[in-house]
């Protein structure tokens, strides 16, 4: 077992293109021994300028898989896909000001957490290295109900009328109930899924390491059509009046009719993207393992500008306030303005990006793989708070109202309360 969960992280750490370091390998190792301790606790630092230590609030309880889901009033919430919608386009609206949060309640998983959680209903739905999916409680973080996959689980779960959808390292992509977390039905691929759904009109769709990128009837998880990409896909498609958007490992964006998946155009980059596309106002963007990042036409696949970075982009950028949001593997965050592609400033965090920023209310929040949760003024880039975990942090944060929600590799799902005027 401690062979495979070895094998686990450094299959995460070099199926990207980022070539960790020596020691950024040793540390993975090390934390995937920590995370192996079942008595395991933390300890949780958060940081703000000067710095200043929290205390934990709460401690996690569980409650059996069959209790009811919590009968407090619903939040409506529009934050049930990877980034917060199917464009991907990463703000989010909430109450969040430039103040250090509290711990609301932490959720100690099996193994490490890779994937962003998804939060609808007043319910919280992630998967983790060793192959759970569960849900807890928004409000408190107790356990609703566990399912197991047949592997680790690495893509960002969607929710669509009490419906959770997600794939696994299995092969498999599934679909289950969200009130009672029993599976509705399952899709073989022919291999690994990295990729988090988006779901649109009835039809949900994804990308599998088999090269193809699947559109299944919602309900019935019968396929619609799939289509060739050329290559092992990291990406998670994008969908945007009609039209599916997605890169591939051989150096590809392709555009592609989201009713029967006739291709539409392509777009060649510099090299394969791990990156997952954003589509806003009829323009694509996403980066590449070389670093460059682009501005694509969505209606003509031509390129408007692009950017280029010092090492791998592997996630998805936000956009917010005429300013694209990019993270990459050179620890830098960069505000890009959107029409002249030109940098407005960046920000060094001590360690590889990984995370996908998101914008809520000007501040810019993301993880990074020296453990940290950042947030940033989106206008200057100074930093208004850090969040310490002990763990790389790859999951990209959500945010619903005052409360953020994240996970990281130490193995804890996070729920931190900001403070209000």
């Amino acid at each position: 077992m401690k062979i495979k969960m070895l094998l686990i992280v450094f299959l995460i750490l070099f199926i990207v293109a980022c070539s960790p370091s020596e020691e950024s390998i040793q540390k993975a190792i090390e934390q995937t021994q920590i995370a192996q301790v079942s008595n395991f606790t933390p300890s949780v630092t958060a940081t703000i300028e000067p710095s200043k230590t929290i205390t934990p609030t709460s401690t996690n309880t569980f409650i059996p898989t069959n209790t009811p889901l919590p009968t407090s009033t619903p939040t409506p919430l529009s934050t049930a896909m990877f980034h917060g919608n199917p464009q991907h386009s990463g703000e989010y609206s909430g109450s969040l000001i430039d103040e250090l949060p509290d711990i609301l309640w932490e959720y100690k998983s099996v193994f490490g957490i890779f994937s962003s959680p998804a939060v609808v209903d007043g319910v919280v739905y992630f998967g983790d290295l060793l192959g759970n999916f569960i849900a807890v409680d928004a409000n408190n973080g107790r356990e609703l109900w566990n399912f197991m996959a047949r592997d680790s689980i690495v893509s960002s779960p969607s929710v669509v009328d009490e419906v959770v959808y997600f794939g696994s390292y299995d092969s498999y992509f599934y679909a289950l109930d969200a009130i009672t977390g029993k599976e509705k039905w399952e899709y073989r691929t022919q291999d690994m899924i990295f990729s988090s759904p988006s779901v649109v009109n009835g039809i949900v769709y994804f990308s599998s390491f088999d090269g193809y990128l699947y559109a299944l009837n919602a309900k019935t998880g019968g396929l619609s059509w799939k289509f060739d990409t050329q290559g092992m896909n990291f990406s998670s498609p994008a969908v945007s009046d009609g039209v599916v958007y997605i890169g591939s490992s051989e150096g590809l964006l392709f555009a592609i009719k989201a009713d029967n998946g006739q291709e539409i155009w392509q777009f060649e980059l510099q090299d394969g993207t791990g990156s997952s596309p954003t589509v806003i106002d009829n323009v694509i963007y996403l980066g590449d393992f070389e670093g460059y990042f682009y501005a694509v036409n969505a209606n003509t696949g031509d390129e408007i500008w692009r950017f280029k970075t010092q090492y791998s982009i592997e996630s998805s950028p936000a956009v917010a306030g005429g300013v694209v949001f990019i993270s990459s593997c050179d620890s830098y965050l960069y505000a890009v303005d959107i029409i002249t592609g030109q940098e407005i400033w960046k920000f060094k965090t001590q360690d590889m990006i990984h995370s996908s920023p998101i914008v809520v209310n000007d501040i810019v929040i993301f993880g990074s793989s020296d453990d940290y949760l950042y947030a940033l003024d989106a206008t200057t880039g100074q930093v208004l708070w850090k969040f310490l975990t002990q763990g790389d942090i790859t999951s990209s944060p959500v945010v619903v109202e005052d409360v953020i929600y994240f996970g990281s590799f130490d193995s804890y799902l996070y729920a931190l309360k900001t403070k209000t005027n």
